[in-house]
């Protein structure tokens, strides 16, 4: 195994210190961030560039979109210095679950489950993403954006509203029988219906790139198994172009020297980071493979100090390595933390004495004493108070607001 220390002491001959200090920064980074720090290291040293020709197709053509006034760049820069966690960590799950047209593509109820936390939470940041500049994006569909819209500009009737998309096929065949009520005359109506279509359909158009790429990608095969690929594009597209003149100049020497080893550290550091997470990654895929799968609905048990015996590292590394860090899975994006659930009793995870408990009929209105001997049945032994917290977890997440 890559042991960090020596890696750095006997190939590079840099400073402990100053390697550490950038491998920390790196592991800390999720994929956005990562691409900035290369970015800006590209920037600082004249000596180093990335190489076009070797990024993927659709990468490229992010980078070559706009991509410095992306309102996704904007959104990611803000929320991540204006939020601290968890609120961070809700948003930018819900930052990646954006389709192109800027609609939430998850339910805050499933984000409530996915992170475990409570479900007004989720709702007061999707209300921070809609608030930002009034632009409306993670509103769930066209009519709730319509009406967020609406209600931005102060002509919000619910009345009115709800007449309009109870009734669109009416409308579309220009048949106003539902007027004949008498409460909404047919020009009110019909001025109304002028204020409904001065607004946009979506809050962003199609040709704003919203291109998000999570941090790695865990895919199914043909014969259902899984694979990784992590999001290292940059790490084989960073070229070193040394100046090649022989000079007594020795301040020169020494800068192109320097500008040498911050490109060793840098690549040593990144090919550290890419090894580090496929070998965590490599764990939550054994131990989670029929979760991800979706074979089952529950996770086995499995925490950082797991992880940290099974690949070698230690829990701090493997701390900085999943923090704010998003996944592709077959079952969507989902934060690497998303994959882990502690052990309860035995072998069970919390996962599974939540799912357990959920599935127990009327399981809100059963005493906590009696889920407890129910779940014994199944050689989980908790207490009822253990049962008391884990029920009222399920609870505030299917909570309605």
């Amino acid at each position: 195994m890559l042991i960090l220390e020596n890696h750095i002491t006997n190939t590079t001959s840099l400073s402990l210190n100053h390697y550490l200090y950038h491998g920390i920064k790196l592991f800390k980074s999720n994929n956005y961030e990562l691409v900035r720090y290369i970015h800006d290291q590209c920037n600082d040293n004249p000596l180093i560039y990335i190489d076009e020709e070797k990024m993927p197709l659709e990468v490229l053509a992010h980078h070559h979109s706009n991509q410095e006034s992306s309102i996704m760049d904007e959104l990611l820069m803000h929320f991540n210095c204006s939020l601290g966690r968890p609120d961070r960590e809700i948003m930018q799950t819900l930052l990646h679950s954006l389709n192109p047209s800027g609609f939430l593509g998850a339910f805050s109820i499933e984000v409530s489950k996915l992170l475990n936390v409570p479900i007004e939470v989720v709702n007061t940041n999707i209300e921070r993403l809609k608030s930002y500049e009034n632009l409306g994006i993670g509103c769930c569909d066209v009519k709730e954006y319509i009406e967020f819209q609406l209600k931005t500009r102060g002509q919000y009737n619910e009345g009115l509203f709800s007449q309009f998309f109870n009734h669109l096929d009416d409308i579309h065949q220009q048949q106003y029988d539902f007027l004949n009520d008498g409460h909404v005359g047919k020009d009110t109506f019909l001025d109304y219906m002028t204020v409904i279509k001065s607004c946009s359909l979506s809050p962003l158009t199609p040709d704003v790139n919203m291109f998000i790429e999570p941090d790695a990608v865990i895919e199914s095969t043909t014969n259902s198994t899984l694979r990784i690929k992590i999001s290292d594009y940059l790490m084989d597209s960073i070229v070193f172009e040394p100046v090649r003149l022989r000079t007594d100049d020795s301040d020169f020497n020494d800068r192109m020297a320097r500008y040498k080893q911050e490109y060793e550290e840098l690549v040593s550091i990144l090919n550290a980071r890419t090894l580090y997470l496929k070998q965590i990654l490599s764990v939550i895929i054994h131990v989670q493979e029929a979760y991800l799968l979706k074979e089952k609905e529950y996770l086995n048990p499995l925490d950082q100090t797991e992880l940290a015996e099974q690949t070698g590292l230690s829990p701090a590394t493997i701390s900085r390595l999943i923090a704010d860090k998003h996944i592709a899975t077959p079952r969507g994006a989902l934060p690497i933390k998303a994959l882990l659930s502690k052990k309860v009793t035995g072998n069970t995870s919390a996962s599974l004495v939540r799912f357990m408990i959920s599935q127990i009929e009327n399981f809100r209105t059963v005493s906590d004493s009696k889920i407890a001997e129910h779940l014994k049945q199944y050689d989980i032994h908790i207490s009822r108070r253990t049962v008391n917290k884990y029920k009222n977890e399920i609870l505030s997440q299917l909570k309605e607001v």
